[in-house]
């Protein structure tokens, strides 16, 4: 049987407290934000939260089989309460639903993941500065009923099938953690302080760079670079077999350009999205906006590509080394400046004026190309593992999503 979400559930399409940030306290109940609601459908630690006081939310307290969904930015994300063990309520903008006797809250959450519903989610939502569902239109949602007997046999058989996948996803993870830590200790090193450790230093001014070569000079990277062009914000219209790569945020690694593994269009497209600049081999991809903000590439030689979303590029000007400024953009002292002014909790995003006003440690032409080959030398190997690991996480989070659309969907014989 089909059902929609608002006729399987009691209490339907709650919005959370609004609270403002002065009334967090380091006690008192959970306050779960949609930044707390994590891919895997679970939440942040506690230590990570915030809290507020009892008397201010209530009403807003969750019950175990209680779900809750994000209306705003990462849509579509979802979280089960399950514990009564310690106290936990909603912001704003989070919806709460309850499922109504005969629906298994957990059924109900591994519906509410399955591709079909959340496949309703995206063809609705609505676009402005951040996506936007509100409660009715989840209410709206339609999902696979079946049997409360039913039911349970498939929460039993995705939960074995889940927890397996995510302890492998969960050591991966971790290994691609360490190695990016590693490489991101290395890029920073080398682009604030030079491979000399014996150089004479001077204060950079800036407070996440530190000490400098007392030979090198500080700028600016609007000075820095000719071009720096934003990303059309629409999205393209992709093409199987187009010709053409439109680059993502999640083809940008630190470094790297992961060309084939982009989405590809056709030539209207691409001529469309280079109206404002065509990347040229030795041009700068920088990711930011979403969880991979901050990230910068080159542009690969024999390549012809353009920008999808939440990208934009960048191109140095002469007298300077491409390749060098590409690996500044990488380094932690860069990210603490950005973060400083990252902007939304739901998506974060970079402002070009920021992005302009980004303060740099600039060497020697001849240091720069000695420090990139340095950097390069070093990352080379460490890159194409970056790309397989961060490929297979991919990989496993598909056939997640995949068995579990299988399952809901009554694709799957559950013994």
């Amino acid at each position: 049987m089909r059902t929609r979400l608002k006729h399987a559930c009691t209490g339907v399409g709650q919005y959370g407290a609004n609270i403002p940030a002065t009334s967090y306290s380091s006690d008192g109940v959970r306050f779960l934000r949609t930044t707390d609601i994590l891919e895997s459908g679970g939440v942040t630690p506690a230590k990570e939260g915030v809290f507020v006081p009892p008397g201010l939310v209530d009403g807003y307290l969750l019950e175990p089989g209680d779900l809750l969904f994000s209306r705003s930015g990462t849509l579509g994300r979802a979280y089960l309460h399950t514990s009564a063990d310690s106290p936990s309520a909603f912001a704003g903008y989070l919806v709460r639903f309850r499922p109504r006797q005969g629906v298994l809250p957990a059924y109900a959450f591994y519906a509410s993941r399955a591709t079909p519903f959340l496949g309703q989610i995206e063809a609705d939502a609505v676009q402005s500065t951040i996506a936007n569902f509100n409660a009715e239109k989840y209410g709206n949602v339609t999902f696979w009923l079946p049997t409360p007997e039913k039911q349970a046999r498939i929460v039993s058989y995705l939960d074995d099938k889940t927890q397996a996948i995510d302890a492998l996803i969960a050591e991966k993870q971790t290994l691609l953690d360490l190695l990016a830590e590693k490489r991101a200790a290395l890029i920073n090193r080398a682009v604030t302080r030079g491979l000399d450790p014996g150089v004479p230093l001077k204060d950079s001014g800036i407070e996440s760079i530190g000490k400098i070569p007392a030979h090198w000079s500080m700028s600016r990277l609007k000075y820095v670079v000719s071009h720096i062009v934003d990303c059309h914000h629409s999205t393209p219209t992709y093409e199987p077999e187009g010709e053409y790569p439109a680059i993502r945020t999640a083809d940008v690694f630190p470094g790297f350009l992961d060309v084939e593994g982009a989405r590809t269009v056709d030539s209207v497209e691409y001529h469309h999205r280079i109206s404002r600049l065509k990347p040229r081999a030795g041009d700068i991809v920088f990711s930011r906006e979403g969880e991979r903000w901050g990230m910068a590439a080159p542009v690969p030689e024999n390549i012809e590509l353009c920008l999808a979303q939440r990208v934009m590029v960048f191109r140095v000007r002469s007298g300077l080394e491409s390749e060098f400024i590409m690996w500044v953009l990488n380094a932690s002292a860069t990210r603490h400046q950005l973060a400083c002014n990252v902007v939304g909790a739901t998506s974060p995003h970079v402002n070009i004026g920021d992005i302009r006003e980004l303060r740099i440690a600039v060497p020697p032409r001849a240091e720069q190309r000695t420090l990139a080959e340095h950097i390069r030398e070093h990352c080379v190997q460490s890159a194409s593992l970056l790309v397989q690991l961060n490929n297979q996480i991919e990989r496993l989070k598909d056939y997640r999503q995949s068995l579990i659309t299988a399952a809901v969907t009554g694709q799957l014989d559950i013994p």
